[in-house]
Formats: C-alpha cells, structure tokens, sequence
C-alpha cells in the first residue's frame, strides 16, 4: 500500500492463519520517503500466543425463549465452541442440547473468567447476589469478557424501569449501551412493544459498517441479502442510546418513532 500525503489515514487488512500453536511475533514495516527524519515510527511489531482452544460461550436466560433455544443449539453443534446453558426455570435432569448445564450463575471469579462470551435472554438479575454482579463487572472490564444483552417482556421491566436505588440492578444498567425509561415516565407504556406485521430492520451506517452483522464477504451484498428478511414484529423501548454507545440497527416501523427517531433495535 502507498501511504499518502500527511494527515490521510488508511486501512490495512491482513488475514493470517497460523498452522502451529505457540508465540509469534507480526511486524508491520514501511519504506519511508527520502525526508522521514524519525525511523522510530516505521515499524510496529505485536507478539501473539497461539492456541487451540474452543470458543467457551455461557448462555443464561430467564426462560426457554425462541432466541435462546436457536442459539443453544447453533452453538452446540458448532466445532468450535463449548456451548454452557444456565436456564433458570430450569431443573435437575431436564434434557439441554448443550456441552455442559450448570444450575447456579457462577460464583467463584475462576469459574466466571474461563468463558469468553455471555448472551444473557432476558434474565432475572434480582436473583444474582451482589458479589456476583460485580465479578461480572470485573470480567466485562479486566477481561474483555464479551456480554450480549437481549431484553424481554417477562424480567426486563421489573427491573429497568425501577427508579429506588439499588446497588445491583444500577451496576447492571451500567453494562447495557441504552437508557431505559422509569415509572412514571411520560409514555403510553412501557416495554415490549409489538406489530400486526413484520418491520425490516434500518440499519444506520454503523451497522451497515459492522462485519459482525454481514451476512456476504462485503457492505454492499450484505446490504442486499438483509433485504430478503422480512423483519421483526417488535422491540423493547428505550429512551436513548448511552454517550458513546453505537446504534446498528432501529425498528422501521414510522408510526413508533418519537421526536424524529425510530426505536432502537439493536445497540
């Protein structure tokens, strides 16, 4: 790639796939132009531990929904992930497609940070104990541990629209990327709100932006395959997105848009 002239970023992208495990060491080197006066910023080197290892993904949800059903057996047929499931309406000995049921959300910081990714459906968070919800923090925070939220109609307005203090329930609003509305709030109501039909996705130019939701190799046909999907029948409302946080996509439906804004889909 020829760098151009002072100021203009561009965007490199590599793919390499190691065939061994261990440390390596990439270095990323330019030729500088015959003026360069500093040589120290030519090269950037990154030194990486290669394992094989599983994809280690905890699926806890307040009930047997839809969502959480097809992720659970996606992921436990998937060669390379170690799909764990924490139902909580669940009991001892009910059948689970899954490589492992556990029964209580981790309590030990051992136990929490072996896993990668936590998808949470529409839990009960009341019936975490304080300390876990701040080893929870800690594993989002020290540990880059990866936490996808999904709201629901049976445990998320009990706890979100709350407006007494409470320790737990404000730790964990602090790791979702929206603002909820409370009680008392000037709103028909609040929720999940729900169509007569189906509403495709708007997705913003983030979202359109984000490799993670592409369903092709590039923008462009990934754009034209999320046309093919007829769309969502609802959405959990909220106020706002948080400072920071990034709206990929928003519920298209123009008679739910409030000040100007369609709802928030997914953030």
């Amino acid at each position: 790639m020829t760098l151009g002239p002072d100021g203009e970023i561009l965007t490199l992208k590599f793919e390499i796939s190691p065939t061994q495990q261990g440390r390596r060491t990439y270095r990323l080197r330019i030729i500088p132009p015959a003026e360069d006066q500093d040589s120290r910023d030519n090269l950037r080197s990154a030194t990486v531990q290669i394992v094989e290892r599983k994809n280690r993904v905890l699926l806890f949800a307040g009930g047997p929904s839809r969502e959480f059903r097809f992720l659970r057996t996606l992921l436990y047929r998937d060669r390379d992930t170690t799909a764990v499931v924490y139902l909580q309406t669940g009991q001892a000995g009910m059948a689970q497609e899954a490589d492992e049921v556990i029964y209580e959300f981790p309590t030990l910081t051992n136990e929490l940070f072996e896993y990668d990714c936590i998808v949470a459906f529409d839990p009960d968070w009341n019936e975490l104990a304080e300390d876990q919800i701040q080893m929870l923090e800690r594993w989002v925070a020290e540990k880059a541990g990866g936490l996808l939220v999904v709201a629901g109609p049976v445990h998320t307005p009990r706890w979100a629209s709350r407006i007494q203090a409470d320790s737990k329930i404000e730790a964990i609003k602090g790791l979702y990327p929206v603002i909820f509305y409370s009680r008392g709030s000037a709103t028909l109501r609040l929720g999940r709100f729900a169509a007569e039909t189906a509403w495709p996705l708007q997705f913003t130019q983030d979202g359109r932006d984000a490799e993670f939701l592409w369903l092709e190799d590039d923008s462009l046909l990934s754009e034209q395959a999320w046309t093919s999907f007829e769309g969502v029948y609802g959405y959990y409302a909220v106020k706002d997105p948080k400072p920071g946080a990034r709206v990929y996509a928003r519920f298209s439906d123009p008679n739910t848009s409030m000040d100007g804004d369609l709802p928030i889909y997914l953030a």
